[in-house]
């Protein structure tokens, strides 16, 4: 993690919630066929949780899950969904 991005407001992985809820993450640069081109993007990612010892890792988009916290830079807290518009959606 960068200086910049921690005057921002990003934490390293390290201290990301694993409960379940959405946070903003940063890719790294990493080796996996599925985000290493993405390096640099953010994604609103969370984490499955663990079976036991075994970490289930970071749900990133349908169809791509388990992702260790290597494959990410920083999080910051997700921004909260806009306000439903009338009529939209039910």
């Amino acid at each position: 993690m960068t200086e910049q991005e921690r005057l921002a407001g990003w934490e390293g992985m390290d201290s990301a919630p694993k409960d379940g809820s959405y946070i903003l993450a940063i890719v790294a640069e990493n080796d996996s066929r599925h985000l290493g081109y993405m390096a640099g993007r953010m994604f609103v990612i969370r984490h499955e949780g663990r079976l036991d010892d075994y970490d289930l890792g970071w749900a990133v988009f349908p169809g791509f899950g388990g992702a260790p916290d290597r494959y990410f830079r920083c999080w910051q807290p997700a921004p909260p969904p806009p306000p439903a518009v009338v009529g939209e959606g039910g």
